[in-house]
């Protein structure tokens, strides 16, 4: 199986010390963990860790691992609960009954972290995600 996965780091949490010269530039050693089947609680479905010696994974948390893509089946959906803070969703009015609210579509094709990662999440979106998407970014 192949999977497409972004990742997030906070570049503040590297621990400088670890980081090390290579041939063709500087470099850190990190760990992720994914689990492809759930989000977290952050809308995430896994973590970064640097790794705090040669193999040693105990390293402080320097990010997160988003699943975008896989070649086999689809993606989970993404728990309604949450937000990419973290933070429950504020409820928002009702809208008509047949509307149906696209929000949560756009705000997670957007925060795909380059255009790369959106082209080639685009194909898998249903064509009224792409149409609200297109709407949202004309208007």
């Amino acid at each position: 199986m192949k999977i497409g996965v972004n990742l997030k780091i906070n570049l503040d949490k590297v621990d400088e010390s670890k980081v090390f010269n290579g041939k063709k530039g500087r470099y850190l050693d990190m760990t992720a963990f994914i689990d492809i089947d759930n989000f977290g609680q952050y809308g995430d479905n896994g973590m970064i860790k640097q790794d705090s010696k040669e193999g040693d994974t105990d390293g402080a948390i320097l990010g997160n691992a988003t699943l975008f893509w896989n070649d086999s089946q689809p993606l989970p959906a993404k728990p309604a609960d949450t937000n990419q803070g973290g933070a429950p969703q504020q409820s928002q009015a009702p809208q008509q009954a047949q509307a149906k609210d696209y929000s949560q579509d756009i705000n997670a094709y957007w925060a795909l972290e380059s255009d790369q990662a959106r082209n080639a999440h685009w194909p898998r979106l249903k064509p009224d995600v792409q149409q609200a998407i297109i709407a949202a970014s004309n208007g």
